[in-house]
């Protein structure tokens, strides 16, 4: 039985607000989790919120158009941890050229909202001192569907059947002043159009201040939300276009006023022990997904076992948002 959110695919990153809960993880050490395309954003809200069970993925991905990749995505919750698993199939140099370009914009919006700001650990530690100014707010919005609605990204154009997890919008606002704010936002949909982003940019920097070149719009990319584009031989939901529209907002809305002191941290870790390169090579001399297949002769390729992490926490050292990609 399909549901909206039971298999989430991806090429970037999946968004989950872990409210109330604080990863039992530490930046730079996550029981798992590798390199995907894109940033994958964690917020902590205020009010609490149990998250259990396990969700699978398909990840699909090209190689210059000719071939396509398959792989999968687990992500445990419990009571009050969580642990990522991921798998990446896209070999070493496609991956790392996605992954370069979109971990360099961040970090160089990063880099330009928090310049001359780093300070060395110890220091911090010894006088309790922060990134001055440095200030981050995060919230998530959940969009409503139901069945009526097409999966994006399915071939035969299929619905729903139930709703096992929600999708939402995540936002992360950081402001330090003299420099304008910047926002970043993960939704959870197949794709978002110019068309359909241009009319939340405007609206963002009217309600925000945050201006529309500050402010940066990830789709995880998942096949399993309605439909936000004309592929396939069928529409986009138009209806869910609009609450998705509302949700980017609303999120970066509410984000904005909770901005409170941070410290951020950047950690590059590793999870070697659960990537794969699912393009695998057959006796026949044939590539292969990750089918079932008896003749696979080995894989063709490595994967990246790179796992960045963008931390903010508060002075008490209390995670405020993740970023990690």
């Amino acid at each position: 039985m399909r549901s909206l959110a039971s298999l989430r695919s991806l090429t970037g990153c999946f968004s989950r607000v872990a409210a109330g809960v604080s990863p039992a993880v530490e930046p730079g050490i996550l029981p798992g989790g590798t390199s995907l395309q894109i940033v994958r954003l964690f917020a902590i809200a205020e009010k609490p919120d149990v998250l259990s069970g396990r969700q699978d993925a398909a990840l699909y991905g090209s190689q210059d158009g000719r071939r396509y990749a398959k792989a999968f995505f687990k992500l445990d919750f419990a009571h009050e941890s969580h642990q990522i698993l991921c798998v990446n199939p896209m070999n070493k140099r496609r991956q790392f050229r996605l992954v370069s370009v979109m971990l360099f914009v961040v970090i160089l919006l990063l880099a330009s909202l928090m310049a001359g700001c780093a300070r060395d650990e110890r220091h911090h530690r010894m006088s309790g001192a922060g990134l001055p100014d440095l200030r981050v707010g995060a919230a998530a919005v959940n969009f409503e569907a139901d069945d009526s609605m097409i999966l994006g990204g399915m071939i035969d154009g299929v619905k729903a059947s139930g709703q096992e997890g929600s999708l939402r919008a995540v936002a992360i606002v950081l402001a330090k002043s003299p420099r304008e704010k910047l926002a970043i936002v993960g939704c959870d949909v197949l794709m978002l159009t110019r068309d359909l982003l241009d009319p939340v940019m405007a609206e963002i920097e009217r309600t925000t201040g945050v201006p529309r070149s500050h402010v940066l719009v990830n789709a995880t990319h998942t096949h399993h939300a309605p439909s936000t584009v004309t592929i396939h031989g069928y529409s986009r939901d138009e209806r869910f276009c609009q609450i998705v529209q509302r949700g980017i907002v609303k999120a970066v809305q509410e984000a904005n006023p909770g901005l409170a002191d941070s410290r951020f941290c950047f950690r590059l870790g590793q999870e070697p022990t659960v990537g794969q390169n699912s393009r695998r090579l057959l006796a026949d001399g044939t590539i292969t997904w990750t089918r079932p297949h008896t003749n696979i002769v080995r894989e063709t390729g490595p994967f990246d076992p790179d796992l960045p992490v963008l931390a903010f926490r508060d002075f008490a050292g209390k995670p405020q948002a993740l970023i990690f990609n």
